[in-house]
């Protein structure tokens, strides 16, 4: 019997928010750490593989720096908050002038917009000594200056929306996180009792942001000794947790935990935890958000905490002294840099609570070494990507299904395997071919009966434990796609 087989094919069109635009990474005097070149470094815990290198940059700064490179690692600007470095490390065309602080605890973040790969949007926070230019934002156009970029619009103030507080109260925090379309952002920060999350999308930035209540007012922003408005905010890598510290002098020093709507931009259900330790500073999620690990910077507090995220109650544990910053990098690991100090620290399992810790001596060479300082970035960039493949396939069709896995871990943490069930009652297959250097795992698969079926990767640790938090899925419909015709009308279609 002659057959027409009608292929419908559906492409599931997801953004892709690759880890490679945090890449690079410029701070302190004249330093940084280049992902894109990684060797195996002699640590405290012994020979540690992936280490990035450390490189010469264009920023000298005390706190406030970012950077951003494209979806293939390349970098693209870098800036101190006034400031806007090329890639080749020289004063971008129209670069200076802009409103951030290089002594602002996020003196900036880049944001790329939405389809139109040539533009950025650079968000600047300010200094808490000179809030008045308040939040800002400038515009960066790369197919300008024969690719180099340039500085096309600059400065152009964010509001408090309905809120009634005026421009000069900002604070120096600022995150962001991929919207849960996967195509769009939102760049949030706190300010006073309030968190506001303003929208980017292809149309621009929308002027009026979501306000949150905490319900707790910091205070207008002071200078120092109170330095109310310093402190850092983070959205988890799955946009579902937001945190705020509280650096302010003589006060509880609060951690303020909520969670947050990546669909609405709305912050909901927070929870003040009360440290009694002095300037709470910086902030880092584990890859799974199941750990959050904090710094404070003076005194004889001074050094990296970590907490278990969903237990508000647990106690808080030091797991290293002397520590002021951490960000968690490209490789799923989180690393750490003190004030001055030669050292890198890596955390090779932040999902474990931090218990394999890697000191780096004598990383950083005088002068160029780390101060207060790390870039922050859209923390999508370090989400596990869904499941891509065909929506709609046809029965005994080939289909392909891919998964990116930006990194397979180290330590306890890696990945030995991934485990994919297509939900048919097929065998699970087994992929074993896990690599440093590969970050799409695909497989092919054919159905034969229709139905909806939901496809299952499940990532098992070397401890052949499954990694449950990064298990993912996708419904994948089959169906049959033969068309029934009359033997005249497949006659003429089909000729002999």
């Amino acid at each position: 019997m002659k057959k027409i087989i009608l292929i419908l094919l559906l492409i599931l069109t997801q953004q892709v928010y690759s880890q490679k635009e945090a890449y690079h990474w410029y701070f302190g005097t004249n330093t940084g750490l280049d992902f894109s070149n990684t060797h195996t470094e002699s640590t405290s815990l012994g020979n540690v593989l992936g280490v990035p290198n450390t490189v010469q940059g264009p920023i000298n700064t005390f706190e406030g720096c970012f950077s951003i490179s494209d979806k293939n690692g390349n970098f693209l600007f870098a800036s101190d908050g006034m400031t806007v470095y090329n890639k080749n490390l020289a004063v971008m065309q129209n670069g200076t002038g802009l409103f951030g602080h290089p002594s602002s605890t996020n003196s900036g973040i880049v944001i790329p917009v939405p389809d139109n790969p040539a533009l950025y949007y650079i968000v600047t926070a300010p200094d808490r000594n000179n809030t008045a230019p308040g939040l800002c934002y400038s515009t960066v156009n790369m197919s300008a200056n024969g690719g180099l970029g340039a500085v096309v619009l600059k400065n152009v103030s964010l509001t408090f929306g309905s809120s009634g507080y005026p421009i000069n109260h900002a604070y120096e925090n600022l995150t962001a996180v991929g919207h849960a379309n996967g195509k769009d952002y939102w760049v949030i920060s706190r300010v006073r009792s309030k968190i506001f999350a303003w929208l980017i999308t292809s149309a621009g930035i929308n002027v009026n942001p979501v306000i949150s209540e905490i319900g707790m007012d910091l205070g207008i922003p002071t200078v120092a000794p109170s330095s109310i408005g310093v402190g850092a905010i983070k959205i988890s890598p799955d946009g579902k947790r937001i945190i705020h510290a509280d650096y302010r002098f003589g006060s509880d020093h609060y951690l303020t935990i909520g969670n947050f709507d990546t669909s609405t931009g709305k912050a909901s259900s927070f929870q003040f935890v009360s440290t009694f330790l002095e300037h709470l500073y910086s902030l880092e999620f584990s890859p799974t958000a199941n750990y959050l690990y904090f710094t404070a910077i003076e005194r004889e507090h001074r050094g990296l905490y970590v907490k278990p995220i969903n237990n508000i109650s647990a106690p808080f544990t030091k797991i290293l002294s002397n520590i002021d910053n951490v960000q968690l990098g490209p490789d799923n690991r989180i690393y750490a840099i003190g004030n001055m100090q030669s050292s890198l620290w890596i955390i090779l399992d932040p999902d474990n609570g931090g218990k394999q810790i890697a000191e780096v001596p004598n990383k950083f060479v005088s002068p160029r070494l780390p101060k207060l300082g790390l870039p922050p970035f859209i923390t999508s960039f370090f989400n596990i990507k869904p499941i891509k493949g065909k929506e709609l396939v046809c029965v005994g069709n080939d289909a392909e299904y891919s998964v990116e896995i930006p990194s397979i871990g180290s330590g306890t943490q890696q990945i030995a395997y991934l485990e994919w069930d297509f939900g048919d009652g097929t065998p699970v297959v087994k992929d074993y071919n896990m690599s440093a250097s590969v970050t799409t795992y695909k497989q092919i698969h054919k159905y034969e009966n229709k139905g909806i079926y939901t496809i299952r990767v499940t990532p098992y640790m070397v401890n052949g434990l499954p990694e449950n938090s990064k298990i993912t899925t996708i419904a994948s419909t089959i169906a049959e796609c033969k068309i029934v015709t009359n033997k005249m009308i497949r006659s003429d279609l089909l000729p002999n």
